[in-house]
């Protein structure tokens, strides 16, 4: 396809002309043009990392072979790819189909054959390291999702303050990434099925990510059999939760928050510059096995507030293992992990599917026969949260590729992050949400992008090249 044909075909277009300026034309052109060129490194890291390889070995795939236009390798790419560019709505691969880098970052083709008409009716056409680290902390929280109807297994949360599904979420800080989601009825309470689901996924991740694995939570979840779970494994798992102010804890520290007031009444801007004081307790809740160790953390007043503030931290660290400072450095960086959860739902905003009818027509034509079933709403709900933490994940490594490749030698890390931290939704309008035009040339396929971007990508690409390809675990 050359300029001259680009050209012929332009000027038989119908074009607009706005009243404002008459000398302005607004027109279609036949150029491949694309406002998402970013996906193609988001190919790239599925790609190199294996996942879709790993996804496809563990999905049964009941379609019949002569009827499949699209390999589920090319479905499973094409969520995750219009996912974490954030088209979460299923109508987007029709609106996207000829989007030019999409059709080429979720093909199974090479060269341009992605972007050649179909050679055959079943041809497809548009869109349809194993490393261990020493210690992995796995947080453990769960979120509300809002829905506006009736969807199955929805209910009022009267925490949250609105109908809602209620999944429980296991991720670790020091990586940003997900490593499940599970769905709950909305009403749900906070630990329900944690200690079930922490059991499956402590194994899987002991044998295949790290030797020693911490859990850390908020209050909610430091039920007695929760922690027995842990506790009572092979080789017991270290914890850390923040646990509920419950009459008898406050009753043990009254005498350290009496002391710590007539401190604060006779030495206010000494004591006021104390970060916090701990305290060891020892402690049995009412229907409870065992004793365990509880740490009363008092904080200074704020600037305004006359008295301090307390909470209470349960472990089965030592003290000498653990001591309280220690303890209280790792349950803060519990918030980069509550942050992470925030650009999970901002920037994904998984939206769940809301009825169980089978699709009536697809395309102004009958569906097929296996699209006419009822489907269970709340397993397919599973199915598009689970799908949106692997295209969570697949953003997230694209962006510590990123974070690393803008990082100067020399320059200090922070928590879970190399600096400059970057969100995902950053790293979305930044790398991925790229205007670009696409050529065919000679059995080529050229990209032209801003040289802004090139920049960036040229860094990421760069890093992505040192670290070579890494296989994904099963």
């Amino acid at each position: 396809m050359g300029e001259a044909e680009t050209t012929q075909v332009a000027e038989q277009e119908p074009n607009i002309r706005p009243s404002f300026n008459r000398a302005v034309r607004i027109e279609a052109r036949p150029d491949r043009l694309t406002a998402d060129a970013g996906v193609m490194l988001m190919r790239e890291v599925m790609e190199r990392t294996g996942l879709i390889d790993w996804l496809e070995a563990h999905f049964d795939d009941s379609r019949k072979s002569d009827q499949v236009t699209y390999s589920m390798s090319e479905l499973l790419r094409t969520q995750l790819a219009l996912l974490a560019q954030g088209w979460t709505s299923a109508a987007a691969a029709d609106h996207l189909r000829e989007d030019p880098a999409l059709r080429l970052s979720v093909s199974d083709r090479r060269q341009d054959m992605p972007l050649r008409a179909p050679s055959t009716p079943r041809t497809p056409d548009g869109l349809a390291s194993r490393r261990r680290y020493a210690r992995l902390t796995l947080d453990v929280d769960s979120l509300p999702i809002e829905v506006h109807g009736q969807q199955a297994g929805s209910a009022y949360n009267g925490y949250f303050g609105t109908r809602c599904y209620h999944p429980l979420i296991l991720g670790a800080a020091e990586h940003g990434h997900l490593f499940g989601a599970i769905l709950r009825p909305g009403n749900a309470n906070t630990a329900e099925g944690a200690a079930t689901i922490l059991r499956d996924y402590l194994g899987w991740i002991e044998n295949h990510l790290a030797w020693e694995v911490i859990v850390r939570g908020d209050a909610g979840f430091p039920a007695d059999a929760l922690l027995a779970v842990l506790e009572q494994r092979l080789r017991p798992t270290q914890y850390v939760f923040r646990i509920r102010n419950y009459t008898p804890l406050r009753q043990m520290a009254r005498p350290y928050v009496a002391g710590y007031l007539q401190d604060l009444r006779e030495r206010p801007d000494e004591v006021r510059q104390e970060p916090f004081r701990a305290y060891e307790l020892h402690y049995q809740g009412t229907k409870w096995k065992r004793a365990r160790r509880v740490v009363l953390v008092i904080v200074p007043p704020e600037d305004g507030q006359l008295l301090p503030r307390s909470f209470y931290l349960i472990t089965n660290f030592s003290a000498a293992t653990m001591p309280a400072a220690k303890l209280l450095k790792l349950y803060r960086q519990r918030g980069t992990y509550e942050q992470q959860l925030g650009d999970f739902m901002n920037t994904l905003a998984p939206h769940l599917s809301s009825t169980t009818r089978p699709k009536s027509h697809y395309r102004g034509d009958a569906p097929a026969p296996y699209a006419r079933t009822t489907r269970d709403a709340f397993d397919t709900n599973q199915a598009i949260l689970s799908l949106n933490v692997l295209a969570h994940n697949v953003l997230n490594m694209g962006r510590r590729i990123a974070e690393r490749a803008q990082t100067r030698h020399g320059r200090p890390r922070t928590y879970g992050r190399s600096s400059p931290a970057m969100s995902l939704h950053t790293f979305r309008e930044h790398y991925l949400k790229v205007p670009a035009r696409i050529t065919l040339h000679s059995r080529r396929v050229w990209i032209s992008i801003a040289q802004s971007t090139a920049d960036l990508w040229n860094k990421w690409w760069q890093y992505i090249e040192r670290l070579g390809v890494v296989s994904v675990v099963n």
